[in-house]
């Protein structure tokens, strides 16, 4: 069982590493790493949906053009519905992975804690989880996922930066990670996949 990224087809029970989470068109050649931050109204049929260029995960491979929501219309509240709903099924246990194999409770519910409140303590069991797999990570990577994951679906509004940069710091442990660590990654990083997933869906961009 793998976390699978945006986009990827499902994993077959090969060990493959999953590429990092993505949105609309891999392998263009980008110029910029940065955001495009005008606004767009026709992207994906959805008022405030904004276009990003770079690489999404920031690793500088060049994806192309990306949708990504610029905080307001139509897109915004497909995304704080999408965040209500990946929040009650995560409060309850009722995630599953992209294989069809349950969750964990116990991990669903640390990484709900962790995007409505942001606690220290969440903040601090959610990167220990995420950094004692063997073959993952540093601790500092692990550490800012779950930094950037604080608060990410408090009081129903995403906000568009911090969704981008949690999305970022996802693909950065990815990345860092060994064949061993993803073959058997641990239960709270599969709730972050899919949790970040749903959100990207509901831009329009998955």
């Amino acid at each position: 069982m793998q976390p699978q990224p945006v986009q990827a087809p499902p994993i077959a029970p090969t060990q493959v590493p999953p590429p990092p989470i993505t949105t609309e068109t891999p392998n263009v050649p980008s110029t910029s790493g940065g955001s495009e931050t005008n606004p767009s109204s026709d992207a994906q049929g959805q008022q405030g949906v904004i276009s990003t260029t770079g690489d999404i995960g920031g690793f500088g491979s060049g994806t192309g053009s990306q949708t990504i929501f610029a905080g307001r219309g139509d897109a915004q509240s497909a995304v704080n519905e999408a965040g209500t709903i990946v929040l009650s099924q995560l409060n309850v246990g009722n995630i599953t992975a992209t294989t069809g194999a349950s969750i964990s409770v116990e991990a669903q519910q640390l990484v709900a804690v962790v995007l409505t409140t942001g606690q220290v303590n969440s903040v601090n069991a959610l990167s220990t989880a995420l950094s004692n797999t063997p073959g993952g990570p540093s601790s500092e990577v692990a550490r800012r996922l779950a930094s950037k994951l604080a608060r990410l679906l408090a009081e129903g509004q995403v906000n568009a930066e911090q969704l981008l940069d949690a999305i970022r710091s996802y693909n950065e442990m990815i990345m860092q990670s060994n064949a061993e660590f993803l073959g058997n990654p641990p239960a709270e990083l599969l709730a972050i996949q899919i949790s970040l997933s749903r959100l990207i869906e509901a831009t329009g961009g998955g």
